[in-house]
């Protein structure tokens, strides 16, 4: 699947990379997406905010 991840600190620092999605665990569904949008917390996180900065960390 295609995923957009936050791969560096600072402003921009998003790639789209192919995951393997995981199995859904118990009580879980796995669903098709058609369509998705960018809301101002994605903004935020995109231009690396620093309320933002201060609540995530970035995989290694």
């Amino acid at each position: 699947m295609l995923a957009v991840c936050k791969v560096t600190e600072g402003e921009g620092g998003i790639e789209i990379l192919e995951k393997e999605p995981t199995e859904p665990g118990r009580g879980e569904i796995r669903i098709k997406v058609s369509a998705a949008g960018i809301c101002g917390t994605d903004m935020q996180i995109y231009y690396w905010a620093p309320r933002m900065a201060r609540r995530m960390t970035l995989p290694r």
